[in-house]
């Protein structure tokens, strides 16, 4: 038989390999990296020569895995139509209405077959992972949508996966049709309760949608197919470091909700306070992580104001998020100020203080068992943050132990991104008409 005939399984060739998009992919961040590359990794381990692509929802960087193609054709913050901001506003000004309504709309229309043309070639869209813009915290929810509406009039399957979602104002005007995706979904997942809870409220008979937690917890981090200096150079850092380092990430962005106050300065100020009285209880380094792209002038200045410079170090920036989460097994205790750095922490057992910043970090501790642990939030006082340390560093050993079995909770919780994915495998290898079961049996 030809080769290009074969078939794998019934329904499909295998010649023809799976392709998947994930789309509206957030970046720019250690964390949101680590969650492509677990999706990556996830697919790959159920069909290795899966195709996968990256529709960034920002132009911006992407340290993520090589064998996903990163597709700039189309940024995500310019879905349905590449219109400049402000023409709509000079066309309402200059034109009469009706016709300034004609020529947006044909550009919502070449923007939307544009599209439709790059959505089209993928067997499944996943519009994961991403930060709280269901909702109108970030008032993008229209953008995000606009993939997965495309992806329904095309008929192709789409989930939404490791997610989060913000509170939704009480009505407006594109309720009915982020209703109509939404319930389109395969499968809707969200990173916590309290998501699933706003999704609930506002779209009440929704019946596609779930709540389990984040999906970096689905699968370790990995060093393997590093490049072997690049290996060299970390392993040597470390070592000089020793083990009895504590990580320390920090948050420049403001809490509790990113339209709220946020003083740079004083932020600083207070943070490099914390690291003269972490300096004064330990004895060992400090090491800092660089967790967003623009940390470094920060963590430089907090380097340079500390009483002992000396004992203070910067985790390289061009180490990627698996080094990062690497590092920060190899620490004796950890800080962390954002929610990845966070799960990496629990992740890989260590004790450690979590200066919430986001409703979704107290959510996901509260959610694997760690309601309870020291901890403070990023708008409180300097005495709060000294305070917090004091307890979590003095109940480390018995906070350690906690932090391993919330690990392996996460992990269990986690395995359903799996179950989702290689559901949605099994539906593309049966192909139309053809049973599930049937696919199940010829690959028994």
């Amino acid at each position: 038989m030809n080769s290009a005939n074969r078939m794998d399984g019934p329904g499909r060739e295998a010649s023809r390999g799976w392709r998947v998009l994930i789309a509206n992919a957030w970046g720019g961040n250690r964390g949101d990296e680590a969650m492509l590359n677990t999706v990556n990794r996830l697919l790959r381990s159920i069909a290795p020569d899966v195709s996968v692509a990256v529709m960034p929802f920002r132009n911006e960087d992407l340290d993520i895995d090589r064998d996903m193609k990163v597709e700039r054709t189309r940024i995500g913050e310019y879905w349905y139509a590449e219109i400049p901001r402000g023409m709509h506003a000079a066309l309402n000004s200059r034109v009469p209405r009706k016709l300034a309504k004609l020529v947006t709309t044909a550009l919502h229309r070449t923007g939307s077959l544009a599209d439709e043309a790059l959505v089209r070639p993928y067997d499944l869209i996943l519009s994961a992972p991403q930060g709280p813009t269901l909702g109108d915290m970030y008032n993008a929810k229209e953008r995000i949508i606009e993939p997965l509406r495309l992806a329904q009039r095309l008929g192709k399957p789409y989930m939404i996966l490791a997610v989060s979602a913000g509170p939704f104002e009480q009505a407006t005007a594109s309720d009915g049709l982020v209703q109509s995706v939404l319930q389109g979904a395969e499968r809707i997942i969200v990173r916590e309760e309290v998501s699933l809870g706003h999704l609930r409220d506002k779209f009440p008979s929704l019946s596609n949608v779930g709540a389990a937690i984040d999906i970096v917890y689905a699968l370790p981090w990995s060093l393997d197919g590093k490049p072997a200096a690049e290996r060299e150079r970390y392993d040597a850092f470390m070592a000089e470091l020793g083990d009895d380092a504590t990580g320390v990430c920090i948050s420049m962005t403001p809490a509790r909700k990113p339209t709220n106050p946020f003083d740079r300065d004083a932020y600083l100020t207070q943070f490099t306070a914390l690291m003269d009285h972490v300096l004064a209880r330990t004895e060992g380094k400090i090491l800092l992580f660089p967790h967003l792209a623009f940390d470094m002038p920060a963590l430089e200045r907090i380097q340079a104001r500390v009483t002992r410079p000396d004992r203070v170090r910067i985790l390289p920036p061009a180490l990627d998020s698996d080094f990062q989460r690497d590092a920060i097994s190899r620490t004796g205790f950890f800080i962390s100020s954002r929610y990845h750095p966070t799960i990496f922490a629990i992740q890989a057992g260590r004790p450690f203080l979590c200066i919430k910043n986001q409703f979704k970090v107290e959510g996901m501790m509260a959610k694997i068992g760690l309601g309870d642990v020291p901890s403070c939030w990023q708008d409180e006082s300097l005495d709060a943050y000294r305070q917090a340390f004091d307890a979590a560093w003095d109940g480390r050993v018995a906070l350690e132990a906690q932090t391993r079995e919330a690990a392996g909770r996460a992990h269990d919780m986690a395995a359903v991104y799996r179950d989702v994915l290689l559901q949605a495998h099994r539906a593309w290898r049966s192909g139309p008409g053809v049973p599930t079961e049937m696919v199940e049996a010829s690959a028994a």
